[in-house]
C-alpha cells in the first residue's frame, strides 16, 4: 500500500483498524454479500448479517489459518453477490417448513473470474442457514476440491443433502465421492414425507412464472393457480411480493379478497388476519398459511413450488 515505514504503526493504531483488522482470516479476506433486505426489496435474506455469522462459525470450526477461500453472498436470483463466480457461492430464498417461513440457501462450487473464468457449479438447492448451514459448509471447505468436481448431469441434476454428524476421522472421507447423500429418486413418494429441516433439501422445487409485475397493485390481493395450487399474492408498499395459500384454513374465506394492512391479510369472512411474511394467524394462533418465495425477473413474477 506504499505506507512509509515509518508511519506503519501509527496507521495501525487508528480506531477504525481495531474493528476493521488488516489481517483478516481467510473466511473475511475473500467474503463478498449483496446489501440484502436492508436496503433492497428483490432480496430474501440478510445477507450481510448471515454472511458475517456463518464466517465466525466457520472460523469455530475449522480455525482462522489456511489457504484463503472466497465465499460470495447473493440475496436473490439477480445476483448482484456474484455467487457463481467464488469457490462457494449462496443464493438467499425463503422456504416454508412446517408452517414457518426459514432463511435458506442454494450453494454452489468452483465458480471463479479472470483468464480461466467459469460458473459456480450449484451442489446444493435449499439449505436452511440457522439449523445446518455452518455445519453443512464447514464440510465443503474441508472437502473442497472434491465438490469442486461435481458437474450435472445432462437430463436430471443431482440434488446433494448435507446433514451434520458427528465428527469423523479425515480417514472415512478418502473415497473418490464426494461426502454426501445423493437423492436419486426424486419422485419416489417414500422420499417426500412430512417437510422438516433435515428433508428439506429433498424436496423438488419448481418455479412458476405467474404474472406480471405491473398485475399487482398494492394493498389488492391477485389470484392465481400454480401446479394445482391456489395462491394469493401481495404487492406491499415497499415493493415486496408476498405468495400464500389463497384459501383461508379457518372457513375456506378467498384471502386475495381481503384488505391488506402493513405485512397483514385478513380474511373477507371471518376477519381472520394473517402474517404474510410468516404465514402464522394472529386470531387462531393453531391456524397458518403456508408462503411461498416470490422472484422477479425483468417484469415477470415467479413463485416457487415443491412437488
Amino acid at each position: 500500500m506504499n505506507i512509509k515505514e515509518d508511519r506503519l504503526d501509527a496507521l495501525l493504531a487508528e480506531p477504525l483498524l481495531r474493528e476493521l483488522t488488516p489481517e483478516p482470516s481467510r473466511f473475511f479476506r475473500g467474503l463478498v454479500a449483496c446489501t440484502g433486505t436492508d436496503f433492497c426489496n428483490l432480496a430474501q435474506i440478510d445477507t450481510k448479517g448471515r454472511a458475517v455469522q456463518i464466517s465466525k462459525a466457520l472460523e469455530e470450526r475449522l480455525g482462522p489459518e489456511g489457504k484463503p477461500i472466497t465465499i460470495h453472498w447473493s440475496g436473490c436470483p439477480a445476483a448482484c453477490g456474484n455467487h457463481q463466480a467464488a469457490d462457494i457461492g449462496l443464493r438467499g430464498m425463503k422456504v416454508n417448513v412446517e408452517g414457518k417461513s426459514i432463511d435458506a440457501v442454494a450453494v454452489y462450487v468452483g465458480g471463479k473470474t479472470g483468464p480461466q473464468a467459469r460458473a459456480g457449479t450449484q451442489i446444493m438447492d435449499i439449505v436452511p442457514c440457522d439449523e445446518a448451514l455452518p455445519d453443512v459448509l464447514a464440510n465443503v471447505v474441508k472437502h473442497l476440491q472434491l465438490f469442486k468436481q461435481v458437474q450435472p448431469r445432462p437430463t436430471v441434476r443431482d440434488r446433494i443433502l448435507m446433514v451434520p454428524a458427528t465428527e469423523m476421522p479425515d480417514e472415512e472421507f478418502e473415497y473418490d465421492v464426494p461426502p454426501a447423500i445423493s437423492l436419486a429418486d426424486m419422485n419416489s413418494p417414500a422420499s417426500v414425507g412430512t417437510l422438516t429441516v433435515t428433508n428439506v433439501a429433498s424436496r423438488k422445487a419448481v418455479q412458476v412464472m405467474v404474472c406480471n409485475a405491473n398485475d399487482l397493485k398494492p394493498g389488492l390481493g391477485y389470484s392465481a393457480e400454480v401446479k394445482g395450487k391456489q395462491l394469493a399474492l401481495f404487492l406491499h408498499g415497499d415493493g415486496r411480493i408476498f405468495a400464500v395459500d389463497a384459501v383461508c384454513p379457518h372457513a375456506g374465506g378467498p384471502l386475495d379478497e381481503g384488505p391488506m394492512k402493513n405485512c397483514e391479510i385478513t380474511c373477507p369472512l371471518h376477519d381472520y388476519k394473517f402474517d404474510l411474511t410468516t404465514g402464522r394467524c394472529s386470531t387462531d394462533p393453531s391456524l397458518s398459511l403456508a408462503t411461498y418465495p416470490v422472484f422477479i425477473e425483468g417484469n415477470q413474477v415467479w413463485v416457487e413450488i415443491h412437488a
